[in-house]
């Protein structure tokens, strides 16, 4: 995930990369960039770096690691890759990650942490909730709204005006013509439901 974010960031040219956090790194650089453990973090900010990005797929690990690095200081900005759309219409919380072709049509919200995969389109007036992830290629009809830490897998398509509960899992190609309660899980074309994630 860190690669992919390095490849977003050099490319929109807003941010120069100094470096990684990893604390299960065991070399000292990548790609000629100094990897930092998280004990770091404090000494990082005092020394004047005052951005991070957090690049983790896990929804509650990423909320976890925004809340402590806001408890530092930092300031965690979105990153629009330059080859996606986003509608001047919609809003973009803080800490997503836009990835190649997304495209955000009018009137959208996405919320703090989510993860707009490559190729994603989200038609108009949908609702991405906090640290949600929308794998590659998912398509997402209108007035959809999407909750907290849902996973929509590779290759899915939602139908208009459905709500997806927080905590959900959309298996990988499923097509979902049904609300989705909390924390269920659901797979096929149409989809149904499966199990239930804790």
């Amino acid at each position: 995930g860190g690669l992919t974010v390095l490849e977003t960031i050099n490319l929109s040219k807003e941010f120069e990369v100094f470096g990684f956090i990893d604390d299960y790194k065991s070399e000292s650089e990548i790609l000629n960039i100094n990897i930092f453990n998280k004990n770091q973090l404090v000494q990082l900010f005092k020394d004047g770096i005052k951005y991070i990005f957090i690049a983790v797929s896990e929804g509650k690990k990423r909320k976890k690691l925004y809340e402590f690095c806001k408890s530092i200081g930092f300031m965690l900005p979105s990153i629009f890759h330059p080859n996606s759309h986003v509608s001047p219409s919609s809003t973009i919380g803080d800490a997503c990650h836009i990835k190649s072709g997304a495209i955000i049509d009018y009137n959208c919200k996405v919320s703090v942490g989510a993860i707009i995969d490559n190729g994603v389109i989200i038609a108009h007036d949908c609702i991405i909730n906090d640290y949600a992830h929308l794998a590659p290629g998912v398509s997402l009809g209108s007035n959809i709204i999407v909750g907290e830490y849902s996973i929509i897998g590779i290759g899915s398509s939602i139908s208009t005006g459905i709500q997806i509960g927080k905590n959900c899992i959309v298996s990988v190609g499923s097509s979902v013509e049904k609300n989705i309660n909390d924390s269920e899980v659901v797979q096929g074309v149409p989809s149904r439901v499966i199990g239930n994630k804790k």
